[in-house]
């Protein structure tokens, strides 16, 4: 399906603007908006819930060429009763840098969180003034041992090492897909652009490549123990094992650049751009620096003490190297192959590190801040000078492999994220200049996080004058709307989804309790259930959801967290404190939502 648009950019009557400077900026373009299969690249008019790619080309009416370098804005609305034009949309959307309730902003970011309790939910931070801003909750049978976000196909992939299996969570939410069974015990996992899967094995050292539907391409026998992946942006993907041997990949094409078989046991490894890697012998105080053009020729580089984990830079400048639950940490000059500044913490241990842009940064969570470390002032015989950007709180270090000072690409910003809080904080660039305490920070509902990945959501430009973004809508009408800023142009394309259409854009859904065989007793814990069907009365899976459950005889009233089950269902546990009427409202549905009435239950008094 595709839908053109031809137009001149509108001028937006923006405070006092007159209309010659918005003639001044104004630029005649051709928009065409295809919608075509995420993974076949063919057009497809998709359905309801089905993933589908808005492919978006710009061209110039003037010369016929793509321009370059627009600056391109846009989200997707539902066509409904009420909706403001495209210009007042667009308006708004420039005035206050928001988009409406239950449109997708496609300007952003959102957030994969892995919780404690193995589930893994999807975050969209741009709704944190709301009483809920999960987009979408899966309950797995077991945490994850590997967990990697695909884009292109907007999915979460998850490794179950007792089961031997890999999952597919698409991230606007639905039914969890397997995509591979049979597996050794699959723990770390990496992608290429090529949509191939790689997994390491925990148990046999294999590591496996997997074609994007999870069908196999072939496999690597790295060791008789545990191989591990390590998947950093814009470098290449690593593959390790407890043997030695090492396997560095290339990221574009899959290719292997570096090969070596098994030799010192290991604690970790990181790619040094394409032009080597840095490796940590298990147990010893030296780092080991190997060149693609010289492997026969590694350099030692003393440390003073052993580490069990490294980040480099990605000019492949410096490195840090530290060991989680230790307060002691060093900067490495990988160009003099030496330690330039070593660090020790006070009444402070370290939890993760990573050199990202220009600084290093030290999350220390007992501590409750992070160190930041210009790159700039490091130097040999200079003293660190480490700035301390304070979160406001000191917790128990957590425990495990964890992901909690994740970098927010493109954005020059970290999260630092808290897990007693269930918050993360976003580090701004000059924070390591100031101290200056974070300024924005988002909520992590639905569980304590273990580890974050961020999910980018936006126009993304593949190609001059070309974009495009992956996402699912629910049955119904739509509005792709765009804007190149305030004198520049905006439009509206149309789509539609096809399946049952919801009126107004909310789908209506009937709510109803399952209490069990036995009558709720007052003053005793109870177990419950609720299922949501649709219009065709089939089931509707639920995110996390708290529901209020307050009395009808007397003031009293609580809320609890509802947990989503394999079968559709809601599982939630409540003690009733009296006999009664009590009723089940969930404080938050997804906004496509729409629930007819609440239901009630009754509690009888405790028996004896």
């Amino acid at each position: 399906m595709a839908v053109r648009s031809s137009f001149a950019a509108l001028c937006l009557a923006v405070l006092t603007m007159s209309s010659a400077l918005a003639q001044d900026g104004t630029t005649s373009l051709t928009a065409d908006l295809a919608l075509t299969d995420p993974t076949t690249g063919q057009p497809m008019q998709p359905g309801a819930g089905q993933m589908v790619r808005l492919d978006l080309a710009l061209t110039d009416a003037v010369t016929g060429q793509p321009p370059r370098g627009v600056p391109l804005q846009g989200w997707v609305r539902p066509v409904q009763a009420g909706n403001a034009s495209c210009e007042q949309a667009v308006r708004g959307f420039l005035t206050t840098g928001g988009v409406p309730s239950g449109s997708v902003n496609l300007n952003t970011s959102v957030l994969a969180m892995l919780s404690r309790d193995g589930s893994v939910g999807v975050i969209d931070p741009k709704l944190n003034l709301m009483s809920a801003n999960m987009l979408a909750a899966f309950r797995l049978d077991e945490t994850a041992g590997g967990l990697v976000v695909d884009p292109v196909r907007m999915r979460i992939l998850a490794t179950q090492g007792a089961a031997g299996k890999l999952l597919a969570l698409p991230v606007p939410g639905g039914e969890a897909e397997e995509l591979a069974s049979g597996l050794a015990a699959p723990a770390g996992l990496a992608l290429t652009d090529d949509g191939d899967i790689w997994v390491a094995s925990s148990g046999d050292g294999t590591l496996s490549r997997l074609s994007p539907d999870g069908d196999r391409r072939g496999s690597t026998r790295m060791g008789d123990v545990r191989a591990t992946l390590r998947d950093d942006s814009d470098v290449p993907i690593v593959a390790f094992s407890d043997t030695g041997a090492i396997r560095l990949i290339d990221r574009a094409t899959g290719r292997t650049l570096l090969d070596l078989g098994p030799g010192a046991p290991l604690s970790d490894v990181a790619a040094i751009g394409t032009t080597g890697l840095l490796a940590l012998p298990a147990g010893g105080s030296t780092a080991q620096l190997r060149y693609l053009d010289a492997l026969n020729a590694p350099v030692d580089i003393p440390l003073g003490l052993p580490f069990a984990r490294v980040s480099v830079s990605l000019d492949g400048r410096f490195a840090i190297a530290w060991t989680p639950g230790k307060a002691t940490f060093v900067l490495i000059d990988l160009a003099r192959a030496q330690v330039v500044q070593p660090v020790a913490l006070r009444d402070a241990t370290v939890t993760e590190a990573r050199i990202f842009n220009d600084a290093a940064y030290v999350l220390s969570h007992d501590g409750g801040f992070v160190g930041v470390i210009d790159l700039a002032t490091v130097d040999l015989g200079r003293a660190a000078e480490i700035t301390e950007v304070r979160l406001g709180v000191k917790g128990a270090r957590p425990q495990g492999e964890t992901a909690l000072l994740v970098p927010l690409v493109p954005s020059p910003q970290l999260l630092a994220v808290d897990p007693v809080t269930q918050t993360g904080f976003v580090i701004e660039a000059m924070s390591g200049v100031n101290g200056m305490p974070p300024m924005d920070a988002t909520r992590l509902r639905g569980g304590i996080p273990q580890k974050v990945l961020v999910v980018d959501r936006r126009l993304a430009e593949t190609t001059p004058g070309r974009f495009g973004v992956v996402w699912s809508f629910p049955a119904g009408d739509y509005e792709l709307m765009l804007t190149t800023g305030i004198t520049g142009l905006s439009t509206c394309l149309p789509f539609a989804v096809q399946g049952i259409r919801q009126a107004n854009g909310v789908m209506p859904v009937r709510m109803e309790v399952s209490t069990g065989a036995e009558p709720i007793q007052a003053d005793q814990p109870h177990d419950l259930r609720l299922t949501f069907y649709g219009p065709e009365g089939d089931v509707i899976p639920m995110p996390r959801t708290r529901i209020l459950v307050p009395s009808f005889r007397s003031g009293w009233r609580t809320d609890v967290m509802a947990v989503p089950q394999p079968d559709g269902t809601l599982a939630f546990q409540v003690t009733l404190p009296h006999a009664g009427t009590f009723a089940l409202q969930p404080m938050q549905l997804p906004p496509n939502l729409g629930l007819r009435s609440a239901v009630m239950i009754e509690a009888v008094e405790t028996e004896g």
